[in-house]
């Protein structure tokens, strides 16, 4: 099934949803455009005047983006299983992967380890499903003293706009006090599923590279300088890892916003998802890239040796004239640099910094807010 049909799960989250919050009657505000528009003010600190704290669906922002960002990280980490399962066979075609007659026997139990994890995986589906579904109650159980709409809560003293927060979560379409139940069930069953997505994505992660961490010592990975794909042959490395990238940074987007709705009081259980994402996230792009890098050293290693044995032999012809034992040299010189030059460049320079910033920046943003947050609260 091509990835590009799971789009549809955006407008399927969203429009779900939806449907269900015009059922309890909590879809739009009455006032429509003109709340949107005091809310945009409210935000960049220009609002002309208090705005009401009536939050239907679609003026639930962070809901809207949760739902959007989760779909499109469905259909991501989709895309992602498929270019695992087609990435060691399309470097066995291109002959970039070997493997020594004596390594045959480990590296196929080792492959055989990481298939049964896999399934492990598959059959541990209604574990993961609870934990999701736990983790996503005591979320909404620590809701009950009101969410942070401080973003929103119109200019004034502390105590105002703690006020405000405490009236704006009783007019949430997914509160969990007053008549808003059928909200608040649709609320709990999406934040399940996105836990369960962030939770299934990175456990399968951390399998894929937990088989490579345990293969390196056996497979012996090479480059193709005439392959015409721009990058050795490795352009599939390249797809996963821009693929792992946009997905991770996907979720953690939905996974940032969810918690905006969620009170001070919940932080320490962002903590986990915190660490998983700067533990397992920097596994997952680190360790692919080492792998390359050292498949190139190898290879350049491995060649350069051939070919300066190959010009000695040609070189060790008494009856070679001088003129053609000079080219010869200039030719081994030019093969040799050649080789040097054999360096797989997946991502320009600028374009790693640039996108370890966009993925760092907000990591740590949440964690000292969490960390904040939760001092507060102690104090």
């Amino acid at each position: 099934m091509p990835a590009s049909l799971l789009l549809l799960t955006v407008p399927i989250l969203l429009g779900g949803v939806g449907l269900l919050a015009a059922v309890q009657g909590t879809l739009i505000h009455h006032h429509g455009g003109r709340t949107l528009h005091a809310d945009l003010l409210n935000v960049i600190g220009e609002a002309p005047a208090p705005t009401d704290t009536y939050f239907p669906y679609l003026r639930d922002y962070p809901t809207l983006v949760v739902l959007t960002f989760t779909g499109l990280t469905v259909a991501l980490a989709y895309r992602n299983c498929a270019l695992m399962e087609r990435f060691l066979p399309r470097l066995k075609a291109n002959g970039l992967l070997f493997v020594r007659p004596h390594d045959l026997d480990a590296s196929a139990r080792a492959l055989a380890r990481a298939n049964r994890r896999f399934r492990l995986i598959r059959r541990a589906r209604p574990l993961v499903m609870a934990a999701s579904a736990g983790v996503a109650a005591l979320l909404m159980l620590s809701g009950r003293t009101g969410p942070t709409f401080g973003t929103l809560a119109p200019a004034g003293s502390a105590a105002e706009r703690e006020a405000w927060s405490s009236q704006a979560y009783q007019g949430w379409w997914a509160s969990l006090t007053g008549p808003h139940w059928l909200g608040a069930v649709t609320y709990f069953a999406g934040a399940s599923f996105i836990v369960y997505v962030i939770l299934k994505h990175n456990i399968i992660g951390i399998c894929f590279v937990s088989f490579f961490a345990a293969t390196g010592p056996l497979l012996r990975y090479r480059v193709d300088r005439r392959n015409r794909d721009g990058y050795f042959g490795w352009l599939i490395m390249r797809d996963l890892l821009a693929t792992v990238f946009v997905s991770l940074t996907l979720s953690i987007v939905a996974f940032a916003s969810m918690f905006i709705l969620i009170p001070v009081n919940s932080a320490p259980w962002t903590l986990p998802f915190l660490v998983l994402y700067f533990v397992g996230v920097p596994s997952y792009v680190i360790l692919p890239m080492r792998l390359l890098e050292r498949a190139v050293d190898r290879y350049r290693q491995r060649e350069i040796t051939l070919t300066g044995d190959a010009f000695r032999r040609a070189r060790a012809d008494d009856t070679l004239p001088d003129a053609e034992r000079l080219n010869l040299n200039a030719l081994e010189r030019q093969e040799i640099l050649a080789i040097q030059q054999a360096r797989p460049q997946l991502f320009r320079g600028r374009t790693i910094a640039v996108t370890a910033s966009i993925y760092i920046i907000p990591v740590l943003t949440s964690t000292a807010q969490t960390v904040l947050s939760y001092l507060q609260v102690s104090h």
